[in-house]
C-alpha cells in the first residue's frame, strides 16, 4: 500500500548494497550518551528479568557506545545465563597473560562451546583485553572489569606490547571463528600465540 514506510536501521550504512543505499533516503542520529543509555537500562522491563546489579547496568551504557541496542543485548547475555561465559573471559585472559604454553593448551583443550558461545567468548575477552590496556596506560574507564584494581592485579607483571598482541591474537581468532574455522584449532593457535 502507498501508506507503508519502511525504515532500514543500521550502524554502518556503508555495509548496506550500493542498490539499497541509492534508494534510500539517509538520516543519522546522534548516539545517545551514557548517562541516558543507563537511565533507559534502569527503567526497561528486561531490567529485572536479568537480575542486574547498578554496576553491571552502569558497564553495559558504558560499553554500549551510545547505542540502546547493544545495551539491552548486554541485559540479554545477563539474562540468558552468559555471565559463565563472562567469567569465562576473564579466565581466559588471565591464561592468556600469564600461564606458561603447556597449562595455556591444556587449558584451551577443555574448552566446550558453541560457535556462537566462542564468538561471545572472544567478545567478552576482547572487552577485558581493552580494559586492561587502559589500565596500563592509564587513560579510560573500565567496561568489562567492575573495578580498575582487579583490571591492574591480572595485567601487573603484562607488558603493554604483550596486551596489544594479544589483543590482536583474540582478534584473529574471533575473525576465524566467525569465518567457519575449526574451534580446536582457531583455539591450540590462540594458546599458542607469540604474544
Amino acid at each position: 500500500p502507498s501508506y507503508v514506510v519502511f525504515l532500514l536501521l543500521c550502524t554502518d550504512s556503508a555495509s548496506l548494497l550500493e542498490t539499497v543505499r541509492s534508494r534510500a533516503v539517509t538520516i543519522k542520529t546522534e548516539l545517545f550518551s551514557t548517562d541516558f543509555v543507563e537511565s533507559w537500562l534502569k527503567s526497561s522491563p528486561q531490567l529485572e528479568k536479568s537480575g542486574a546489579d547498578s554496576t553491571f547496568v552502569r558497564n553495559a551504557a558504558i560499553s554500549s557506545g551510545g547505542s540502546l541496542g547493544a545495551a539491552l543485548a548486554a541485559l540479554d547475555v545477563k539474562a540468558d545465563g552468559s555471565a559463565a561465559l563472562v567469567k569465562e573471559a576473564e579466565v581466559m585472559v588471565e591464561k592468556l597473560c600469564r600461564a606458561p604454553l603447556a597449562e595455556r593448551l591444556l587449558y584451551f583443550s577443555s574448552l566446550k562451546y558453541s560457535r556462537g558461545e566462542y564468538e561471545q567468548l572472544f567478545t567478552f575477552a576482547l572487552k577485558a583485553l581493552r580494559d586492561l590496556i587502559a589500565v596500563k596506560t592509564g587513560f579510560g574507564e573500565t567496561l568489562f572489569y567492575t573495578d580498575r584494581e582487579s583490571a591492574a592485579a591480572v595485567c601487573s607483571r603484562v607488558k603493554m606490547k604483550k596486551l596489544v598482541e594479544l589483543y590482536d591474537a583474540v582478534s584473529l581468532a574471533d575473525a576465524d571463528i566467525k569465518a567457519n574455522a575449526s574451534p580446536n584449532t582457531v583455539l591450540t593457535s590462540l594458546a599458542c600465540c607469540k604474544a
